[in-house]
């Protein structure tokens, strides 16, 4: 199982670097007691009066044969609670133990690892983690979201109930990060310095190839399960960052020393784009003097692009420390803190060999665009709580030390050029967003971080990676295509282009997508159609596309400046209502749970409809997180519009009689067309036509 250096590096999937590994099998169904609760559940909601089967409640299983969704689509799980968030959720699980398949020792081990409010709904969101004799089941976490009222609103996780380890451990901590760094060619140092941790061990990185700040050499055990109903193992999870491209989650057999599972967390991009100014490119405007003041007071600390959400600086020899910062006067100098900088293009009319005329510019530029996108995204709810990028976080909770190391064309000196890339990391450590510069033939002369688009794109996997599954987004062909999905929204909604990428390649029509997501006909089932098969940009644009059309449906209710900002928040709250290892059917599901907490449901049938019409229908499923999906346009029954001609209606030979439609309905309130047929063929006549027929009688 552990790969030679031979096997990799790799590109392709959703990062360079090392190949992913899971040697898992999840194909688990759920137990017959488990289907009896569930229809336990839905005979309940039918004597309550809820909608009928298909739509009362949704209930979705995972690879593990436990549930990865549970959703009442007509609002609310339970009634109303005044108890704490937490022991709501709690009490939910002992009630519905034999659905959720667990024990009473289980849920009484159960780990709260995540509780926090949302302050623009007052909604909580809370994830427990299953443990196993005191260890955390991996990837193993139930989130659920509480309304303000202290009703459920959504529950459910990728996780393993009955997982039970009692192999030896034979491999200390500095033996299981030995493992996983020369798996990915890395030397184990000779001697691991141990650095305080709130959990497990942590190590001073001595081996990362020139990272600035590189985050610490990670291990815990963990109880790995192998499979539902198989037995898990004791196992080290490590995490390594070893370079630009390559952090590294790995899980060990504590016994063995194999390999269970690798994930590189570095999500990297391709192609090119940029933007400084206030808008999306150089090419849409003028630069404007742009107050660096935000939601915390000053984003910069003394005379550099250095401040308490991000640093940026000039990385032109790939060694990923800091180099070359603008600076400055000092603070006697009027001009203190004053980045007035001149940007000349440089870079293009050079033919791409001049990256020092406009270095001031362009990091500066960075700097203030990554630090609008934390105080943009944190307003809409990615705060210290949700795990966001900041290194104060002034007593409001989450982890500190871990603003976004911005890195301005990286790898320009050694002829790198035209990638970006992300790597998240947990909260607590830094996040790392690589900038490199756009080159022709296969690029225009640019610098990616002059392009609004790639920023935007980048940081929106910090906030997907930090806010699904309670900060464990996880992994899988769907999860993979999600991450690079919501990045492209995140982009295309901020900028409200739907052409994602033109200031890359030139291609004002498709941008570097090769589609512009407001006419892509994009559904469900072209997911890994692509030659070559699936691929995490391609199928990515499957969500981009959705999540478009449903901001499309949204301002033609509400209007564009009211339904692009309901969007934008039910993206980032659909987040934090999605659990781990999430496929496209949960993203939908955590966003259409997220209309029923901050709009109490007024849009589910608008909603409903746009991810019908993308074949992610009520009834469309999917086999896990895999390739293998069931694609269905069907709505609700309560979402389906009724025709009402009225009547009846008696009339005399050749008198009009008035016919009266109004009494149709459709909820979500988007009645286009009335097509009568008074027995001559059907025509568009309105609501309200009126009709002489040839004989006297009842109509």
């Amino acid at each position: 199982i552990v790969p030679s250096s031979a096997d990799g590096p790799a590109v392709g999937g959703a990062a360079y670097g090392y190949p992913d590994l899971d040697v898992r099998t999840l194909n688990a169904k759920p137990a017959p007691t488990q289907l009896a609760a569930a229809d336990r559940m839905a005979a309940a909601a039918a004597a309550a009066g809820k909608p009928a089967a298909p739509s009362g409640v949704t209930l979705r299983w995972n690879g593990y044969g436990t549930p990865q969704l549970v959703r009442d689509n007509s609002g609310y799980l339970t009634g109303p609670s005044g108890k704490a968030p937490a022991a709501i959720v709690r009490d939910y699980l002992e009630a519905n133990a034999d659905l959720f398949r667990l024990t009473p020792k289980a849920i009484s081990e159960l780990k709260l690892v995540s509780d926090y409010p949302t302050k623009h709904n007052g909604a909580s969101h809370v994830g427990y983690q299953l443990t196993d004799s005191g260890l955390p089941v991996f990837r193993s976490i139930i989130t659920a979201t509480v309304d303000a009222r202290g009703r459920i609103v959504i529950i459910g996780g990728s996780y393993a109930p009955d997982a039970v380890a009692g192999n030896a451990i034979n491999l200390d901590e500095t033996a299981a990060i030995g493992i996983a760094l020369e798996a990915v060619g890395v030397a184990a140092p000779a001697r691991l310095m141990l650095r305080p941790s709130a959990q497990g061990f942590a190590f001073e990185n001595t081996v990362a190839k020139n990272l600035y700040r590189p985050a610490p050499l990670t291990a815990e055990l963990v109880s790995f399960p192998m499979g539902a109903g198989m037995d898990a193992r004791i196992a080290w999870r490590t995490v390594t960052a070893v370079d630009m491209t390559g952090t590294y989650e790995t899980v060990i057999d504590a016994e063995t020393g194999d390999i269970l599972f690798r994930q590189n967390r570095v999500n990297a991009d391709h192609g090119a784009e940029g933007n400084v100014y206030r808008v999306q490119n150089p090419t849409l405007g003028s630069p404007q003097i742009t107050t660096f003041i935000g939601i915390d007071g000053s984003w910069v600390d003394d005379r550099t692009t250095d401040g308490n959400n991000a640093i940026a600086y000039h990385d032109l020899d790939d060694t990923n420390t800091v180099g070359y910062q603008p600076q400055t006067p000092d603070n006697t100098d009027p001009e203190y803190q004053h980045f007035n900088y001149t940007y000349t293009d440089a870079i293009n009319t050079s033919g791409g060999t001049d990256v020092t005329t406009d270095r001031d510019a362009v990091i500066t530029q960075a700097f203030y665009y990554v630090n609008m996108l934390h105080d943009y995204y944190y307003n809409l709810g990615f705060d210290e709580v949700s795990r966001n990028f900041q290194d104060d976080n002034f007593g409001r909770g989450g982890m500190e030390n871990d603003r976004v190391l911005v890195e301005v064309d990286n790898g320009f000196n050694n002829g790198d050029c035209c990638n970006a890339f992300m790597d998240s990391n947990n909260d607590g450590t830094n996040g790392r967003l690589t900038l490199r510069v756009g080159l022709e033939p296969d690029n225009l002369n640019m610098h990616r971080a002059m392009n609004g688009d790639t920023v935007t794109h980048e940081y929106g996997h910090g906030v997907s990676n930090r806010l699904v599954g309670s900060g464990d987004l996880g992994s899988g062909v769907q999860t993979g295509a999600l991450g690079e999905g919501w990045s492209d929204a995140l982009a295309t909604e901020l900028w409200n282009d739907p052409v994602y990428g033109e200031y890359n390649n030139g291609n004002a029509d498709t941008g570097i997508r090769g589609v512009a997501y407001d006419t892509s006909t994009m559904v469900y089932s072209d997911l890994c159609s692509w030659s070559g098969g699936c691929q995490v940009h391609n199928d990515g644009r499957i969500w981009a596309t959705v999540m478009w059309q449903v901001r499309a449906a949204l301002i033609d209710t509400y209007g564009l400046a009211a339904g692009a900002a309901t969007h934008v928040q039910l993206m980032i709250d659909g987040m934090k209502n999605t659990p781990t290892d999430p496929s496209y059917l949960d993203a939908r599901d955590g966003y259409l749970a997220a209309d029923v907490t901050n709009n109490a449901g007024a849009n589910q049938c608008l909603l409903w409809r746009v991810f019908a019409e993308r074949e992610m229908g009520f009834s469309a499923a999917s086999v896990g997180n895999s390739s293998s999906i069931i694609p269905d346009t069907d709505v609700p029954v309560e979402c389906v519009p009724t025709a009402d001609a009225g009547g009846a209606y008696s009339g005399t030979v050749d008198v009009a009689v008035d016919f009266d439609g109004s009494g149709s309905t459709d909820p979500d309130g988007t009645i286009v067309a009335y097509d009568w047929d008074f027995g001559d063929g059907g025509t568009d006549t309105g609501a309200t036509p009126s009709y002489a027929y040839g004989a006297a009688g009842t109509y």
